[in-house]
């Protein structure tokens, strides 16, 4: 076996002991935070593997595109139709508070603008780590941003839901 392809077994290995992990621990987002922490804890610890190569990760972009065009329905048309308008409002939104938040990271924390900008979109982490990779910005400030605000919501949100409905 060669050195590339061995080392490509161990972290797909290493991850998915990780979402198991996550799965049977029953984490929020259980499957990607135990592969995301299990293989960013080897990485750290001194595992010498290179992020993969483009063609690789455009291949797994394909997948997971695939993955969620097989839960589209046909009944889909019409509930796009009618939730178009709520939903580019809350996009428009998301990104003015996304940008506000960018700007003001720039300024007290010397952000680069395009790195402060891609962590504070509101976007899931596999979904912007493939964005902050295209676009070459910092990706592990980007994963670290959305890491502490998916934990954080996770943590938080349940408990602020409950006081609402008292």
């Amino acid at each position: 076996m060669n050195q590339s392809l061995k080392k490509f077994v161990i972290i797909v290995s290493i991850a998915s002991v990780g979402g198991y992990i996550g799965h049977i621990l029953n984490l929020p987002i259980g499957i990607l935070m135990g592969s995301f922490i299990t293989v960013a804890i080897a990485k750290i610890s001194g595992l010498k593997v290179p992020p993969l190569k483009k063609k690789y990760k455009q291949m797994i972009q394909m997948l997971v595109g695939g993955l969620i065009g097989l839960n589209l329905q046909p009944d889909i048309v019409s509930l796009f139709f009618n939730h178009i308008v709520p939903g580019l409002i809350a996009t428009v939104f998301h990104l003015l508070f996304a940008f506000l938040i960018a700007y003001i990271f720039t300024k007290l924390f010397r952000f680069k603008w395009l790195t402060a900008l891609s962590g504070s979109l509101p976007a899931g982490m596999s979904e912007i780590s493939i964005v902050a990779d295209e676009i070459d910005v910092d990706v592990e400030v980007v994963m670290l941003m959305h890491l502490f605000r998916i934990s954080l919501l996770i943590l938080i949100l349940p408990v602020i839901i409950k006081l609402l409905l008292l």
